[in-house]
């Protein structure tokens, strides 16, 4: 219920006029709601009252991010990560970010500590040395762009990929993912239609890998 929630913002900011943290939820409601715009002027307000709250400015790019404008969006996750160097958050945006517009590399980088090797592969497996990567699905409740069903777009999957250099390439792909070969899909794609797979691992008995992967309002999802 976002506006009963922004109503309750509203009074916690009559009272406390620089409350920088009911700024930043109130946002967050904006968000929910849609209502980008209103979202990044409560960030900006929670941001003006305190230069260095790494988290308005994740959630401001996040904003930005939904509107598509992604340079902005960027900029925001760079600041995040200049105040607070390990904030995991905000490579992990800064990687969304960079892979919907089309930089795939680049999101690579930044998804260092959210990559998986499959650990019980022998040598001589197809599946040995290949890294997996999760990406969640850039949007919004609901994911308005629709982006983890678009096998064109590497937001909301697992991708699987050989990270060894080839030539120019900066990693190669296995001949036996899924999209391989499929007209224009991402071949690197391994799994796809999830929201933000933030863990999984592989069951060392059956090989099976297991995801961990964000619900929408009352369940999260395995």
């Amino acid at each position: 219920d976002y506006d009963r929630a922004i109503a309750d913002f509203n009074q916690a900011i009559n009272v406390k006029p620089d409350y920088t943290a009911a700024f930043n939820v109130r946002g967050l409601a904006y968000i929910g709601k849609g209502d980008r715009d209103r979202a990044i002027a409560d960030f900006d307000q929670a941001l003006r009252i305190d230069p260095k709250l790494t988290a308005a400015y994740v959630d401001r790019g996040n904003a930005y991010q939904a509107k598509g404008d992604y340079d902005r969006a960027v900029q925001n996750y760079d600041q995040a990560i200049k105040l607070e160097p390990k904030y995991a958050a905000a490579f992990t945006e800064r990687a969304n970010t960079n892979a919907a517009r089309g930089q795939i590399d680049r999101a690579l980088q930044d998804f260092e500590q959210a990559i998986r090797f499959n650990p019980n592969a022998p040598a001589g497996d197809p599946d040995h040395g290949k890294l997996y990567i999760g990406f969640g699905d850039g949007g919004a409740g609901n994911d308005p762009n629709d982006n983890g069903q678009n096998v064109q777009s590497p937001l909301g999957k697992i991708l699987r990929i050989d990270p060894h250099a080839a030539g120019v390439a900066a990693h190669t792909v296995p001949a036996d993912n899924p999209f391989v070969g499929i007209g224009s899909d991402l071949p690197e794609i391994w799994a796809y239609g999830l929201r933000n797979p933030w863990r999984f691992s592989f069951d060392r008995l059956t090989g099976a890998l297991v995801i961990g992967d964000v619900g929408q309002g009352l369940y999260e999802e395995i």
